[in-house]
């Protein structure tokens, strides 16, 4: 009897089956004759008696240390053992590491018993993640695989790892402080810790960065991290300072016992050296001294006192009738000071001297040794002494100044910067000169920009530049330059002083270009149809401008559609001085539609008066309909036709939906009523309807009406409302016996050419006689699927080298729907082991009914022969012929 057995040809095709209908037909040899799903590949042939029994193994749970994982094979009740190749593979768990790999074929598996798969399991002291892998059956004898897959779990058993320690660390200056956090032992697991510095005799922001909520991440298997601090430069001669890391938390990990690391920061500047000496200039006075400050100045500051010892000399001034001597004098200038002052006196007269003009003398302080300091190459000063017989008038100026502005500093006030305005002498005076500056508005305003200054400058004699310093202060505002003034008044004595220049500007330079737009992500949920919602996209400035900032804006699509899912919005935002934030409010357009949340985006474009920092925002559309359904109607069946299921997709979506599905017993039984299927359906979006094809087994048994069932489960993207299926197979063979040699076919209960009941097949011979026996070819015939070339359609006979004759014969082709339609027939003759195809002319008839259908049902029909004389009819199903697309005429079958 000819059956479809789609599981046994991989992709579906048609079988013989060879229990126990063909050996009611009493022949030693088995057809076999099916359709292949592939064209010209070959399928084996289901035994029968083997499918009735499956194989299936079961899941097995077990703790890292307990050594092994057993897992149990079992086999349904049935008549024979089986044999069955079992293999581990990895998931989650490592072969190796976490489990042994191991391949074993189980032999004589009981009928309605089982036996086991052991599978060694690692031990390790990783903390980790419960692990797993899969134990698969294949390549079964005499029984077919049911579950043929199970998962083994390994239970991780070890504890998280302490934080053990942190290393103290000894750094130059300039030189990152790295910090190792020492694990008690690796974990399968990456573990995060949490950190602070803290400061100790080192202080932030000046010696290290500060970090107040840091973390650093130790990857899984590793045992140590590192935690780097920046350690700052600087030109200061200091000793020794320390600060410190505290470790104050950490996930997958456990803070220890030494949660605190110490950095030493060893001081690298080396002692600084003078810089030079000035050469003061002093008028001399009638009666008196005054005094000529000759000021040194260091290259750095020190963090130790610097003393300097020094010693005058004559030039054309001499000691003691113009200046006081000194001889290895020394001064002192203080810890964090860059400058000290040398004052000698200078005795006044009224006498003439000197030469030039203005008449002036000099003498010399020479520069002898220092400490804490070295000397540098500017170790002489020279003092001028202006005779003060004759003294002219002197005209002073203030000049223009420009400063860069200064930004907020941590410490408060330590983001302020001078503007140094310079005030000049157009000569160098014999008396002291007196003037006096004071600030006033300019674009700048105090006390917000600068601090108000007035300030009596005085110009001792030799002197003809003082510095006016304005602190202006820091900020982190973006803004244009601005200005402060500097206005001279009251210049004395009067004369010899006057005012030549009265006013000078100073500039504030901006360097605060750090304003940034930007702009934030947000989602809206959308409504239902004819409604709408509102997306509202947040554009901020930060920080704060002075200045007024304007930038563009424009929906685009992500995977939203403009005017279907969301309305086009565009424009300018404009931020007015000290503004941060605007909004832009996109209309959202509602649907009932099933979908994925879809996006729209916002692109900013065009900044004017600060720059771009994040350009793009993206909003969410959450869509809330509710998912489609899916049901499946009951069908009615015959044997040997079919039974198609529908499964049908109610309500809209814009999502792919999936669901499994599989056949279940109910009086009809799979193997030998009905070929099981399981599956999965696809609906694409717009798709409503699926079928399920699952073939009813043909036999010559007489039965009445049976039914089995098809279940849905596992729904993806939708809700199933009807789960089941039902179908019902008809009563069939009732009455009726079958002929291998004339027209009826097998196993369906035909009829001879007088509409009388066959003869059955091979009837018991009369008492004390034997059977004969017939030899029957074993054949493959297939494609399900005929495409149709030059009004032929080709057939291909496939004999299997097992096959006990040579396979010989015809086959027919007819309409399956009634009424039947002769479409040709073509006589086969295939060598043991080889394969032919067989191309059957369509008649004209069939010709015109495939014109106009385009691709119609056709029933095959072979007649085998079994000997020269003899033949058998048999009918393996319904195969479809269509016509070949234009476009692929020229292409091979």
């Amino acid at each position: 009897m000819l059956h479809l057995r789609s599981r046994n040809i991989g992709l579906g095709g048609w079988g013989v089956m060879k229990g126990r209908s063909v050996r009611r037909l009493g022949v030693s040899g088995i057809l076999l004759v099916c359709l292949a799903v592939l064209t010209g590949s070959a399928g084996a042939v289901e035994d029968l008696a083997a499918a009735e029994q499956q194989l299936s193994i079961g899941d097995a749970t077990v703790n890292e240390g307990a050594g092994t994982a057993t897992f149990t094979v079992s086999l349904t009740a049935g008549k024979d053992a089986a044999d069955v190749d079992v293999k581990t593979s990895s998931g989650t768990a490592s072969p190796g590491s976490d489990y042994a790999e191991k391949s074993e074929r189980l032999t004589g598996i009981p009928a309605g018993g089982n036996k086991t798969f052991i599978v060694a399991i690692a031990q390790d002291a990783l903390d980790e993640d419960d692990e797993t892998f899969k134990v698969t059956l294949s390549n079964p004898a005499k029984a077919t695989i049911g579950d043929g897959e199970a998962i083994g779990k390994i239970i991780d058993d070890d504890p998280a790892p302490t934080v053990a320690s942190i290393s103290d660390v000894t750094v130059s200056e300039g030189v990152k402080a790295n910090f190792t956090v020492q694990l008690s032992a690796a974990s399968g697991k990456a573990v995060t810790v949490r950190y602070s510095t803290a400061e100790g005799t080192a202080t932030a922001p000046e010696d290290f960065a500060e970090v107040l909520n840091g973390s650093i991440q130790i990857a899984a298997g590793q045992t140590s991290g590192t935690i780097g601090i920046d350690v700052k430069q600087d030109t200061l001669v200091e000793g020794t300072e320390h600060f410190f890391v505290n470790l104050v938390g950490a996930d997958n990990a456990s803070i220890g016992s030494d949660p605190q690391g110490r950095a030493t920061i060893t001081d690298d500047d080396t002692a600084p050296s003078t810089s030079g000496i000035t050469d003061p200039i002093v008028n001399e006075g009638n009666s008196g001294v005054v005094k000529a400050n000759f000021v040194v100045t260091l290259s750095a500051a020190s963090s130790q006192p610097v003393t300097i010892r020094y010693s005058t000399v004559d030039g054309s001034a001499k000691q003691p009738a113009d200046y006081v001597p000194a001889d290895n004098q020394a001064i002192t200038i203080a810890a964090g000071q860059r400058s000290g002052t040398i004052a000698i006196d200078v005795k006044g007269d009224t006498d003439p001297e000197g030469s030039g003009d203005p008449r002036s003398e000099d003498f010399f302080v020479n520069l002898l040794s220092a400490t804490n300091a070295t000397l540098g190459s500017d170790t002489q000063g020279k003092a001028t002494i202006v005779d003060d017989d004759v003294v002219p008038t002197r005209r002073v100026s203030v000049f223009p100044a420009e400063v860069t502005e200064g930004t907020d500093g941590v410490v408060k006030g330590s983001g302020d910067v001078n503007l140094d305005f310079k005030v000049r002498l157009d000569a160098s005076s014999a008396v002291p000169v007196l003037v006096t500056a004071t600030t006033e508005n300019g674009t700048a305003v105090a006390p917000g920009d600068y601090d108000v200054k007035t300030e009596r400058i005085t110009f001792a004699p030799g002197v003809v530049e003082r510095t006016f310093s304005v602190k202006v202060k820091g900020d982190t505002l973006d803004e244009p330059d601005e200005t402060v003034l500097v206005r001279l008044t009251d210049a004395s004595p009067a004369p010899p002083a006057a005012i030549a220049t009265a006013q000078a500007v100073g500039t504030i330079k901006d360097n605060d270009n750090n304003s940034k737009l930007a702009i934030g992500d947000t989602e809206a949920n959308e409504g239902s149809a004819g409604a709408s919602s509102t997306m509202t996209f947040k554009v901020t400035l930060a920080p704060a401008s002075a200045r007024t900032v304007t930038v563009a804006y424009a929906t685009a699509s992500g995977t939203a559609t403009v005017d279907s899912d969301y309305n086009a919005a565009s424009g300018t935002l404009s931020f007015a001085p000290g503004e941060t934030e605007k909004v832009v409010s996109v209309t959202v357009l509602g649907d009932d539609v099933n979908e994925e949340n879809e996006t729209v985006l916002l692109n900013l474009s065009a900044p004017v008066g600060a720059p771009l920092a994040d350009g793009q925002g993206q909003g969410v559309i959450v869509d809330r309909n509710a998912p489609p359904t899916l049901s499946i109607n009951d069908v009615t069946a015959r044997e040997g036709e079919g039974a198609t299921f529908t499964v049908t997709l109610a309500g809209t979506t814009l999502r792919p939906v999936t669901v499994t599905f599989s056949t279940s017993d109910g009086t009809a039984k799979e193997g030998s009523d009905y070929a099981p299927r399981r599956g999965t359906l696809t609906f694409a979006p717009g798709e409503k309807t699926k079928t399920i094809a699952v073939t009813v087994l043909d036999d010559t048994v007489e039965e009445t009406a049976e039914s089995f069932g098809v279940s849905l489960g596992d729904p993806v993207n939708a809700v199933i409302l009807k789960r089941s299926g039902n179908a019902t197979i008809e009563a069939s063979d009732l009455s009726t016996v079958a002929n291998p040699t004339g027209g009826g076919s097998l196993g369906t209960g035909g009829l001879n050419n007088n509409n009388r009941p066959l003869p059955p097949l091979n009837p018991k011979p009369p008492a004390g006689k034997t059977a004969s026996k017939v030899l029957l070819p074993r054949i493959i015939l297939g494609p399900r699927i005929v495409t149709l070339r030059s009004g032929r359609a080709r057939m291909l006979v496939t004999c299997m080298k097992n096959s006990p004759i040579v396979c010989s014969g015809s086959i027919e082709l007819e309409t399956a729907a009634k009424p039947t339609l002769k479409l040709g027939k073509k006589a086969f003759s295939v060598k043991k082991g080889k394969k032919a195809f067989v191309p059957i002319l369509l008649s004209a008839q069939g010709m015109k009914r495939l014109a106009q259908t385009g691709s119609i049902q056709v029933r095959v029909i072979v007649y085998v022969k079994t000997s020269a004389k003899k033949s058998i009819k048999v009918q393996p199903g319904v195969i479809t012929v269509k016509v070949a697309k234009a476009a692929a005429q020229s292409s091979a079958p």
